[in-house]
């Protein structure tokens, strides 16, 4: 099973072998073989190319797919809340946004809808494929962008830092409580570090 997947690159590379070859030289090409593809991948994905990248395929797919079950269907998605949007069908699917964290160069955010498949999450169980969304997405997306966040991180944004506190150690030999530093004034030796105290985008319940 786990040589199957390599089957595509190992084979013509064995071709031109004889039959009686040490397993050293497999062994070899395995090792060598994830270095040499991820930096293929990277090419790829710097370069911005559409052929090459089955995820983004499988994203223009449903894009394509969610334009011609959904697009004339105005009343198809209806908005809940911000982020938050209802796809109408047989069994209704909600779908809930989140903000987007992903580097420009190294993601496979569709070009047609602009949908970042770790920004959504949804109920449907049709394609459970790693970075790639259903239709659905795409529909709410395609049908109802008014009801996307208003706000998100640039790509060159860092994302704020939580408080943090720094408590004071007990001396040794001293038994202290959880709540308890040692100290009367313990609560005064708590040094905040400077930052926001929660992050600009609000949690949203789930539907």
């Amino acid at each position: 099973m786990l040589v199957e997947r390599w089957h595509k690159r190992v084979k013509p590379e064995l071709a031109r072998t004889k039959s009686g070859v040490r397993v050293d030289g497999l062994v070899d090409i395995l090792i060598n073989a994830p270095p040499l593809m991820e930096e293929d991948r990277i090419i790829k994905m710097s370069r911005n190319l559409n052929y090459g990248r089955r995820r983004l395929a499988l994203h223009h797919a449903a894009h394509i797919m969610a334009v011609k079950v959904y697009g004339n269907k105005v009343d198809a998605v209806k908005v809940v809340g911000e982020g938050r949007l209802c796809v109408s069908d047989k069994k209704g699917h909600h779908v809930k946004q989140s903000t987007c964290i992903c580097g420009e160069k190294i993601n496979n955010r569709c070009k047609k809808g602009q949908v970042c498949a770790y920004a959504f999450t949804y109920d449907c169980v049709v394609d459970s494929t790693a970075g790639v969304s259903c239709l659905h997405v795409h529909a709410a997306v395609t049908v109802a962008p008014n009801g996307l966040l208003r706000c998100d991180f640039a790509s060159d944004d860092t994302l704020p830092v939580a408080i943090e506190r720094e408590v004071p150690m007990c001396d040794l030999g001293r038994s202290c409580s959880p709540l308890s530093t040692g100290n009367d004034d313990s609560l005064d030796n708590l040094r905040e570090v400077e930052g926001p105290s929660s992050y600009p985008v609000s949690d949203i319940e789930d539907i």
